[in-house]
């Protein structure tokens, strides 16, 4: 703390740490009121001392001499409970403080990511701007603060598919490919949960859906095992860059994802005689595919040019993927109808 913050005159009054702490807050000694006790019940995430005051007729936009009122105080220490119910009954999501700071700013410059996410849920002005010309989400990504999870706004709003707060995060510079304490990036949330309009966007912002998670499951692994047909399409689409026409356990094969290639063999994208294939074109994806049980020649479909995923994962070095693809029976004497390394270049793009 500050020289003047001892020296204040309240400050140095104070004779307990309660008092001290109700003096920061702007609960000046003396405020016995059912008003201070409201702002005190938010601070601490008391919500039935919350509802029992509201109940009593307190005013739920009360505020202390700082301007803080509930909705600024349970924000910032992350109540999210308190949070929620204040703005279901009737709290002004946007209302400032004597700073003009509103609940947003609070809980974005204190790194509360799971409020920030409700706030703007619940239409708080991404846009204000407090008396020093900051927005909320400019300092959010600014201060690029994580949770105890190590997830970021940005991680919570791909979650939950909130495409307009997932931009403007991007947009004011937060990571894309940030990584939570397991592994989780924004984009491997997003394929989780099939928010494929989200999943869109962090792709054609740089997002990089070759980072895994701890348990080593990668976005287009976790898509696959959650059955989001369309998801998988686009991570397949983005990973051909536009080419004609590329095998999914191929891709696999290439970046040795071992997840992908797992979940790829046991239940399969099938098109016409038991290929994994999913078609494009430059513009967009045209995605025929359907589930089907796993049968004995999956590990041995062929692309275009006539090579197996084993040839891929023997050329590109990917021992993990190779062993799996012989240990569901992958012929390790396929002829390819072409030299590999002829051929490869115009079928699979660079990583």
């Amino acid at each position: 703390m500050s020289r003047d913050f001892y020296d204040d005159p309240s400050i140095t009054a104070a004779t307990t740490i309660s008092s001290i702490v109700d003096v920061v807050y702007g609960f000046q000694q003396g405020e016995g009121s059912a008003s201070a006790s409201f702002l005190r019940a938010a601070r601490a995430g008391n919500l039935d001392k919350v509802l029992e005051l509201l109940r009593g007729g307190t005013d739920i936009n009360t505020c202390n001499a700082n301007g803080l009122n509930a909705l600024h105080l349970a924000s910032k220490e992350g109540h999210s409970e308190v949070v929620r119910e204040l703005l279901k009954r009737g709290a002004h999501v946007d209302s400032a403080t004597k700073k003009g700071n509103t609940a947003l700013h609070i809980s974005s410059l204190a790194g509360q990511s799971l409020i920030v996410t409700i706030l703007v849920e619940n239409g708080a002005n991404v846009n204000v701007q407090s008396l020093n010309g900051f927005t909320p989400l400019y300092m959010a990504a600014q201060e690029n603060h994580e949770d105890v999870k190590g997830n970021t706004a940005l991680h919570i709003s791909s979650l939950a598919g909130q495409s307009l707060i997932v931009t403007i995060l991007v947009e004011n510079g937060a990571n894309v490919n940030v990584q939570s304490l397991n592994g989780f990036t924004p984009l491997y949330m997003a394929a989780q949960e099939n928010h494929e309009d989200v999943v869109r966007f962090l792709l054609s912002h740089g997002a990089n859906q070759a980072l895994s998670t701890e348990d080593g499951f990668t976005p287009l692994a976790v898509a696959l095992q959650q059955g989001h047909d369309r998801v998988v399409a686009v991570l397949l689409e983005n990973d051909a860059r536009g080419k004609v026409r590329l095998p999914a356990l191929h891709i696999a094969a290439k970046k040795d994802d071992i997840r992908a290639a797992t979940l790829l063999l046991q239940q399969v994208f099938a098109v016409e005689q038991h290929f994994v294939m999913i078609y494009w074109r430059i513009e967009h994806v045209v995605e025929r595919a359907r589930f089907v049980s796993m049968n004995e020649h999956n590990a041995d479909v062929t692309s275009k040019s006539g090579f197996t995923p084993l040839h891929i994962a023997a050329h590109y070095g990917n021992e993990n993927v190779a062993q799996l693809l012989i240990d569901k029976g992958a012929n390790v004497n396929y002829q390819a109808r072409h030299n590999i390394s002829r051929i490869l270049p115009a079928e699979f793009v660079p990583p």
